[in-house]
């Protein structure tokens, strides 16, 4: 079987490297000059579930629960890789009473999510000036370098016989027609049995000539990158006006919502505030980076995981959110593509 892979992405690499276990011919096409170089690459990189509430939308909820699992059995795979930090998160809503009705609810799904007090929450994060009264703590919670892990999956892909190609933007995708599926890109044509669009938003493009709709939506995110000599963050901190992490090379992650006329370093002035509301003084932050990624947001919160109906030979892989659901996903995907079954858990995606 060869199977071509559009997207070199999170989910395209992940679904590459699965196919590529199960000894399919793989060809993957980005058009970027390098992988994770979109939606990927601006991600906050957090694996778990706290920030979920399990009443929204039980589907996805329970999809989460399955992926958490799936990326702790890949972290063993790949022998406790750089990439994957089990770090833990710390949540709490302005009122406390709404953090603790989180927290019930995550409990009521066995999840393994519990309260801790202010001391509790000094503990874990001492360089916060003034703890919550009430946290939700999630200890199991990851924090993920996804352009290290996309990079270790396409190598991993590679080394089992997978091709991966850079700066070819497709252009059109052909159905099935008995003999296979063709592709035609910016340097020709390929052609294969199965064609997997792993590309997000551009997938749209690619199916609305040939009559599919995706049910998604364009969700922007800005992530920003901040060093800074001290260390101020143990595990994932997620406060009524923040988002931050920090990796060994203390490097402040923060993630935002984008600024409303474009100008994302609009945002670096008022982080700085919110960093020295919750950690006091932080005067020598530098900034590294500001960018933007536009989410592929599926309606109802449910991935787009299959072949498209009437159109042989094409399968789509999309996600929110994509760093999370890859592992569990694209092994899903893979087992369809091989061997024709389909998981219970990816059923209605």
């Amino acid at each position: 079987m060869k199977v071509l892979v559009i997207g070199a992405g999170v989910l395209g690499a992940s679904v590459a490297q699965q196919l590529a276990q199960r000894g399919v011919h793989v060809q993957v096409i980005e058009q970027h000059s390098s992988p994770s170089a979109e939606v990927s690459g601006s991600s906050f990189g957090w694996v778990g579930l706290i920030h979920n509430d399990p009443v929204d939308s039980p589907e996805a909820y329970r999809l989460r629960v399955e992926a958490s699992a799936e990326f702790a059995r890949l972290s063993t795979d790949f022998n406790n890789p750089s990439w994957y930090r089990r770090v833990g998160s710390m949540l709490w809503h302005e009122d406390p009473h709404h953090t603790q009705r989180l927290v019930d609810r995550h409990q009521h799904a066995n999840s393994n999510i519990y309260s801790i007090t202010s001391d509790e929450a000094h503990r874990l994060e001492p360089a916060i000036i003034e703890p919550p009264e009430c946290a939700a703590y999630s200890p199991n919670d990851c924090a993920i370098d996804v352009e290290i892990m996309v990079r270790s999956l396409l190598q991993d892909a590679r080394a089992r016989g997978a091709s991966v190609t850079f700066g070819e933007r497709v252009l059109q995708v052909e159905p099935h027609n008995e003999h296979h599926t063709t592709v035609t890109t910016t340097a020709g044509k390929y052609q294969a049995d199965i064609v997997v669009l792993a590309n997000a938003l551009d997938a749209i493009d690619l199916l609305k000539p040939l009559g599919t709709q995706l049910p998604l939506e364009a969700s922007p995110a800005v992530l920003l990158r901040m060093k800074t000599s001290q260390h101020l963050v143990n595990g994932i901190v997620n406060s009524p006006v923040i988002e931050v992490r920090q990796n060994p090379d203390r490097i402040l992650w923060i993630a935002q919502d984008p600024e409303p006329y474009g100008d994302d370093r609009k945002l670096i002035e008022p982080v700085k505030q919110h960093l020295a509301g919750l950690f006091g003084s932080v005067p020598d932050l530098d900034v590294v980076s500001v960018t933007r990624g536009i989410r592929p947001l599926p309606h109802a919160d449910i991935p787009i995981v299959g072949f498209v109906p009437n159109l042989p030979g094409i399968y789509i892989l999309i996600a929110h959110p994509g760093v999370m659901l890859a592992p569990f996903l694209s092994r899903a995907a893979a087992e369809e593509i091989v061997h024709g079954r389909r998981t219970s858990l990816v059923g209605n995606c």
